[in-house]
C-alpha cells in the first residue's frame, strides 16, 4: 500500500511495507514542450535522449479529504493526487494553449539510484502493455521483493517515454514521463488537456491484467505460454467477455478459459465485450521450427559478402547457427561456401588482412599473445571463437580449426583466468571481472569434453580451469558485474545478462561435468532473484523475454535505449531454464525455456531474414552523437526495427540447436 504525506509544500508516496518512497531524486512534475520547440533541432543534452523536455514545478497548494491539489500557475496546470482503496490517483489537467508534448514527470526510485534504499526496495521498468488498437496501456515495474507497481493509464493517451541514464550509456532507468500527448514532431496531432493515471500495488503481472480488467471494465487476456506448435492454445480471462476473436475467428470463454485454434506465425487474440475491444494477447504459431531454422540460414548463404566484420561474439552468431545446422542435418554447399569465405578472413595469418576483433590472429602482436583475437582483450570474442573452431573442425575434420581452437583456448586459460577461477580483463584501461560475460564457461567445458579421448592432458586441463571458473561464480554469490559499468553516479548495477549467465554457468557445469548439489542450489537461487528481470507482458515477441535495454544503441535501428525484447541474449536465461529442466524434470522450466526462445525465433519472417529486437518503448532514447540532427528518428517506436539483423538474432539457432531443439 502506498501512503501520500506532505511536507512544506512537497507531496511524497511511501511503500508503507519497505519504508521507502516510491519516488527518488526528484519531485512529481510536469512534463512539456511548447508548440513554438523544434525538438529536432535543439541540441541533445547527452546521447541516451532524442530531446530534452522542460519540466514545469508543482507545489502543494491544497488538501481536502486525502486529496492534494498541486499547482503551477504560470502554465495554469493542476494536479490532483488521491488515494482510491489501495490505489494511487493522479488526475492533471490544464489551460494552458501552448503544450505540444503534455503530461506527468514520474521519477521512480529505479534500481540503481544513489541512496534509494538499495536494489531491493527500488524498482525495474520491466513489462509495459499495449493493446494492438492502442486503448488500453500501462507500465509495469518490478521490485525483486514482489512489491510491484502497474502505472495504467485511465484516460486517453499517447504513451509512455522513459528517460535514459546520462551516464554509462543509458545502463539505468531515471524518469518515467507519462504523456498525454507526444510532442508535435512525433506526428499523433494530440492536444488533449487532461490526463488520469493511476498507481496500482499488484504482486504479479497476472494479477495487473486482471486488476486492468477491473478498473477499466474491460476483458484482459493472459496466458504462461507464448507458443503453439498444432495452431491450438489457451488463455485465461478476465472480466466480462463475450468472445474472443482470432483472425476472424470467435471463440466463446468457459469458466475463464478461453480455447482457440488457427494461430500460425504471430496471431492476436482480442477478447469484446459488448462489442468493446479488452486487453488482447498474442502468440506464435510454428509452422515448422527446423524449416524456420534452415531459411534463417538460406538468407545468410545468398547474402552478398560476408554479412557482417563486426566482432567475433555478437558479429558472427551467423557462423555458429550455420554450422550446427549442418552437424545436424548434413552438408550444404552453399553454406560451406559462405563459411569458407569467413574463415578466410577469421583465420588469416597476414596482418595486414586481419581485422581486428574478429580475426584470430595465430601469431603474437603488440603485447597480446599468440592466438588472440586481434587488438582485442574483449575475451568473449575469444570464446565465441573457440565454439565456432571446435564445431567447424567436427563438421569439417581439418585440423587447422583444432589447432586453433586448442591455442586460444590455452591463450585464455594461460593469460586471462586468474588462481581463484576467475576471468580477468581490462575494459578502458581498468581490471574487470569477466566471468559472467557472455556466458564464457561453455567453450571451457565443451572442450574438455571432446579431448577426453583425443588428449588426457589437454581435457584434464580445460576440466581443471572450468571447475575453478565455477567455483569462483558460486563463491561470488549475488554480485553481477558487466563490461564498462562501473559509475560513481548509481549503486552497483545488477545486470540482467550477469544474472542469466551466472545460473546458466552452473547448470551448465552440473549438466556436462558434474552434478554439484550447492551448485545447482545456488542456480536456482539465481534464477528466481532474475525473475524480476523477465517480461511477463503477453505478446509472443516480449514474453519471457529478458530485460536489456541499451543495446539498440547499436544494434536494431541503432537509435538509442529502449527495451529490446526478444534480444539474443535472452537465450543466456533461456538456456538456463533448459539445463535445470534438464537436471530436475521440473516441466515448468522447460515452458519458459521455450517461451524464451519463442521471444527470439518470432523475430524472423517465413523466408527467414530477421530483426535483432522488437521495440517496446514509444520514444526511443536517441542515437550516438551529441549534435542532436540526422540521427534521431523522431517516430513511434513499438515496432521492428527497419534494419535487418544477421549477427546476434542467430544466437537463438545457435543455442537451440544443442538444447531444445533436441526435444523434437
Amino acid at each position: 500500500m502506498i501512503q501520500i504525506s506532505c511536507q512544506e509544500g512537497r507531496l511524497s508516496l511511501v511503500d508503507l511495507k519497505s519504508g521507502w518512497p516510491v519516488l527518488w531524486g526528484a519531485d512529481l512534475s510536469i512534463s512539456y514542450t511548447l508548440k513554438t520547440d523544434d525538438i529536432t533541432t535543439q541540441p541533445r543534452p547527452h546521447d541516451c535522449t532524442p530531446f530534452e523536455s522542460r519540466e514545469g514545478t508543482l507545489r502543494v497548494t491544497a488538501r481536502e479529504d486525502g486529496c492534494y491539489t498541486l499547482s503551477n500557475k504560470d502554465l495554469k496546470t493542476t494536479l490532483q493526487v488521491s488515494e482510491a482503496g489501495e490505489n494511487i490517483l493522479l488526475e492533471l489537467s490544464t489551460e494552458y494553449d501552448s503544450f505540444s508534448q503534455f503530461g506527468l514527470n514520474l521519477p521512480f526510485n529505479f534500481m540503481g539510484k544513489l541512496q534509494g534504499g538499495g536494489y531491493e526496495n527500488q524498482y525495474l521498468f520491466n513489462s509495459p502493455y499495449r493493446s494492438a488498437d492502442e486503448q488500453h496501456k500501462f507500465c509495469y515495474l518490478k521490485n525483486v521483493n514482489g512489491q510491484d507497481l502497474m502505472v495504467l493509464f485511465r484516460s486517453p493517451a499517447d504513451g509512455w517515454k522513459m528517460d535514459y541514464s546520462r551516464y554509462v550509456g543509458g545502463h539505468y532507468f531515471v524518469n518515467l514521463q507519462m504523456l498525454a500527448n507526444f510532442d508535435r514532431a512525433y506526428g499523433t496531432g494530440s492536444d488533449r488537456k487532461k490526463l488520469s493515471v493511476m498507481l496500482v500495488p499488484v504482486k504479479s503481472m497476472k494479477q495487473a491484467m486482471e486488476k486492468t480488467s477491473q478498473i477499466l471494465q474491460v476483458p484482459s487476456l493472459y496466458y504462461e505460454q507464448s507458443y503453439t506448435f498444432d495452431g491450438t492454445g489457451q488463455v485465461t480471462v478476465f472480466g466480462p467477455c463475450d468472445y474472443a476473436e482470432l483472425n476472424g475467428q470467435r471463440f466463446v470463454p468457459e469458466n475463464g478459459i478461453i480455447r482457440f485454434e488457427n494461430a500460425w506465425e504471430k496471431a492476436v487474440l482480442t477478447p469484446y465485450y459488448q462489442g468493446k475491444a479488452g486487453l488482447d494477447c498474442s502468440v506464435y504459431g510454428y509452422r515448422d521450427i527446423f524449416d524456420a531454422y534452415k531459411r534463417s540460414c538460406d538468407v545468410i548463404a545468398a547474402w552478398e559478402g560476408l554479412p557482417s566484420l563486426g566482432n567475433a561474439c555478437e558479429g558472427q552468431c551467423w557462423v555458429g547457427a550455420m554450422l550446427k545446422y549442418m552437424l545436424r542435418f548434413g552438408r550444404v554447399e552453399r553454406y560451406d561456401r559462405k563459411l569458407s569465405e569467413f574463415f578466410q578472413v577469421f583465420l588469416t595469418t597476414d596482418e595486414e588482412k586481419a581485422v581486428p576483433r574478429l580475426t584470430l590472429f595465430r601469431d603474437p602482436h603488440e603485447d597480446l599473445p599468440a592466438y588472440n583475437i586481434y587488438k582485442s582483450r574483449r575475451i568473449q570474442e575469444q570464446h565465441f571463437a573457440i565454439s565456432m573452431l571446435l564445431d567447424a573442425y567436427k563438421l569439417y575434420g581439418q585440423q587447422r580449426f583444432l589447432d586453433y581452437a586448442v591455442g586460444a583456448m590455452n591463450t585464455i586459460i594461460d593469460h586471462y583466468q586468474k588462481e581463484d577461477g576467475r576471468l580477468e580483463t581490462g575494459h578502458g584501461g581498468k581490471a574487470e571481472d569477466y566471468s559472467t560475460v557472455c556466458c564464457l564457461i561453455i567453450p571451457f567445458v565443451d572442450m574438455a569434453l571432446f579431448m577426453e579421448d583425443r588428449d588426457p592432458v589437454l581435457c584434464e586441463k580445460y576440466k581443471t580451469a572450468a571447475g575453478k571458473l565455477a567455483d569462483h561464480i558460486y563463491r561470488r554469490g549475488f554480485c553481477f558485474p558487466t563490461e564498462g559499468g562501473d559509475t560513481d553516479e548509481a549503486e552497483e548495477q545488477m545486470e540482467d545478462g550477469s544474472i542469466s549467465c551466472s545460473a546458466l554457468s552452473l547448470l551448465y557445469y552440473c549438466a556436462k561435468i558434474e552434478k554439484k548439489p550447492e551448485y545447482l542450489q545456488q542456480a536456482k537461487a539465481f534464477l528466481d532473484f532474475h525473475e524480476s528481470w523477465m517480461i511477463e507482458t503477453p505478446d509472443a515477441n516480449m514474453y519471457r523475454s529478458s530485460l536489456r535495454w541499451w543495446e539498440t544503441r547499436w544494434e536494431g535501428d541503432a537509435d538509442g535505449p529502449a527495451l529490446c525484447c526478444g534480444h539474443g541474449w535472452t537465450v543466456w536465461r533461456s538456456e538456463a531454464d533448459y539445463w535445470y529442466y534438464k537436471l530436475t524434470g521440473d516441466k515448468a522450466y522447460w515452458n519458459k525455456a521455450l517461451c524464451g526462445f519463442t521471444s527470439n525465433f518470432a523475430k524472423f519472417d517465413r523466408e527467414g531474414h530477421g530483426k535483432s529486437i522488437y521495440h517496446a518503448d514509444y520514444i526511443t532514447g536517441g542515437g550516438f552523437g551529441f549534435d542532436g540532427t540526422g540521427d534521431v528518428k523522431f517516430r513511434i517506436a513499438p515496432r521492428f526495427p527497419d534494419r535487418e539483423d544477421v549477427k546476434t538474432a542467430r544466437y537463438a539457432w545457435l543455442r537451440a540447436a544443442d538444447t531444445i531443439l533436441n526435444e523434437f
